[in-house]
């Protein structure tokens, strides 16, 4: 039960699963670090942001300066500004003066980031992770190797309808496989099912096919309008460290509430976008020669999916009176969002991990709690917007999450992640505000 593996070359302060932005973050802020050796596996032979969703208009919907690192460590070497220098294009980046940048060069940039570590290793699945008392040993398709901490960092995954899930095929599909899918959409009739930024998205894309323009195009949504995304700075405040400290110390049920209130701070959508897709019905409906049947269908909730020969009947409920509507397509795309799904290579030691409402219990320093949390720490990005917010699975905060873990792993204050002086007076937020003295006083 306690004995060491005799394999120190395969032996690591920290092993992170799964290589997205989040441990992409936390591998670059670590390799400033010579104290701690990491590895860090993806099962992907490369890596792709949403690959699936980078139309070539689409924009990034935070500051590039909110990238794997400029927030905690403005001079580290992989940063988005130095990714530009590195290119030889930050002058015509300048010049250009972009509001937002495209989530393709974005992606760009990761994939450099990536390129340029040397602890990332691609094409390496987790299968199982064991604890024999003094470290993890993690079992990947290729190796295994041993660690005395972990970083789960696997993602979110596409969210199905219920009523959806039997009829998944090429016709019938989330939104994250879009471009992937060579959708072949002339003449034909296609919903779109969700009321966020990617459902818009592709509905904008759709509105501009010329030669592949569909015959009918439906747009669905359970919210009761197509809403622009909140981002005024008073809402950017809960993207922000000092406030995801406070969301913290709620109680579940306020957390619950909150969550819900704040959705369109980050998944709203963006106001130029909505603008540029109702222009497009108004040329459609009075200007434009073209045939396409434009049906928005808000506040509404698909009930069932009825095949029809090669069709899908539609059979939706309007959430105000109750009543039903059907309508018959092609194509379904479902832009219904993500959610958490806990890995299966921890079944060989859940039983030893602490849960609340089929959740992981969450420390403050985005460790989980279990049995051996006080010498084996298991840490988890992206999976905590039940405990941090809705600034959890959003890119503002994943270079300061990721240094939070750095110094808890280091238990050392290797990066300096206090926040800025706050514009709100959180109540019971653990600071009291001297503006006078211009000093944050932390109480005990």
């Amino acid at each position: 039960m306690n004995k060491i593996p005799n394999t120190l070359n395969r032996i690591y302060d920290v092993v992170g699963i799964g290589v997205g932005p989040s441990n992409l973050s936390t591998a670059a802020l670590l390799s400033q670090v010579n104290q701690v050796k990491a590895c860090f596996f993806e099962m992907n032979k490369e890596f792709n942001w949403h690959a699936g969703m980078l139309f070539p208009e689409a924009t990034l919907q935070v500051s590039y300066l909110k990238d794997l690192v400029t927030l905690v460590d403005p001079t580290n070497p992989y940063s988005f500004l130095n990714f530009l220098s590195n290119k030889k294009r930050l002058y015509r980046f300048l010049t250009a003066g972009f509001s937002k940048i495209k989530r393709r060069e974005f992606n760009q940039y990761l994939r450099w980031v990536c390129d340029s570590l040397d602890t990332l290793e691609f094409n390496s699945k987790v299968k199982d992770i064991q604890f024999n008392g003094n470290l993890f040993s993690i079992h990947t398709n290729t190796k295994t190797v041993f660690s005395k901490n972990l970083i789960m960092a696997t993602g979110l995954t596409p969210k199905i309808p219920k009523c959806v899930r039997p009829y998944q095929c090429s016709r019938v599909f989330h939104a994250i496989h879009y471009l992937k899918q060579n959708v072949k959409t002339k003449g034909k009739r296609i919903a779109v099912i969700g009321g966020g930024q990617s459902g818009a998205e592709i509905i904008h894309k759709l509105l501009c096919e010329q030669e592949d323009a569909p015959s009918k195009l439906v747009w669905i949504s359970s919210r009761s309008s197509f809403a622009p995304i909140d981002d005024s700075p008073f809402a950017n405040e809960y993207y922000t460290p000092n406030y995801c400290d406070y969301f913290y110390n709620l109680s579940p049920d306020l957390k619950h509430k909150l969550n819900k209130d704040q959705t369109l701070s980050s998944d709203g959508i963006d106001m130029c976008l909505l603008k540029n897709i109702y222009k497009m019905i108004y040329e459609l409906d009075f200007i434009e020669d073209k045939e396409l049947d434009v049906q928005l269908i808000p506040n509404s909730k698909l009930m069932k999916v009825l095949p029809v020969g090669d069709a899908f009947n539609l059979v939706c409920e309007q959430q105000l009176n109750k009543a039903q509507l059907s309508t018959e397509v092609d194509i379904v795309i479902l832009a219904t969002g993500f959610e958490y799904k806990e890995p299966v290579f921890l079944n060989s030691i859940k039983h030893h991990i602490s849960y609340h409402n089929n959740r992981f219990k969450v420390n403050p320093d985005y460790s989980i709690e279990w049995e051996f949390q006080n010498s084996n720490k298991i840490y988890l990005q992206n999976g905590s917007r039940h405990v941090r917010g809705v600034a959890d699975p959003n890119l503002s905060l994943i270079a300061w999450r990721s240094a939070k873990i750095i110094n808890s792993l280091c238990k050392d204050t290797v990066y300096d992640i206090k926040d800025d002086f706050p514009v709100f007076d959180w109540l019971n937020n653990g600071y009291s505000i001297n503006k006078a003295k211009n000093s944050i006083i932390v109480n005990s």
